[in-house]
């Protein structure tokens, strides 16, 4: 997909408009690009005087990207349970960051320390799942 400047620059004016329209200041445009279309996954961080305002992002890509961003602009704008919804006259002061994930891959490791000394600090990020066997008891004989 590519990470040149302008693209982020269109990626942050989605996200700044989703939030606008949603607030009744402002619409969205139409961008027919066709690497808009493809599925990704993003953040979008927004902040106010660098102060954390919302944060709310998508881990695995499942939508088209530009869809993908503004649903989380506005979700962070709005649903972000840490915050109280955006308010227009917060508008203007808002910093918006998208972050473009790339798809997610195992990190083969036999220990925690293992995985740790594979991680790029200010680059990867992390998720973790459990995947070993969990034991209930049988409801029918207590075993």
């Amino acid at each position: 997909m590519g990470a040149a400047p302008e693209r982020g620059g269109v990626l942050v004016a989605i996200a700044r408009e989703s939030i606008a329209s949603a607030l009744g200041v402002g619409k969205s445009l139409a961008r027919p690009d066709p690497w808009l279309s493809a599925p990704a996954a993003t953040f979008v961080t927004l902040r106010i005087a660098e102060a954390l305002r919302g944060c709310i992002g998508s881990i695995d890509a499942r939508r088209p990207l530009a869809e993908d961003v503004a649903a989380n602009a506005r979700a962070a704008a709005f649903s972000d349970p840490r915050f109280g919804p955006l308010g227009v006259a917060e508008y203007a002061s808002l910093s918006v960051e998208v972050s473009l994930l790339s798809p997610r891959t195992a990190v083969p490791a036999a220990s925690e320390a293992q995985a740790v000394l594979q991680l790029r600090p200010g680059v990867d990020g992390v998720h973790l799942e459990y995947r070993g066997w969990r034991r209930r008891s049988c409801r029918r004989c207590g075993r």
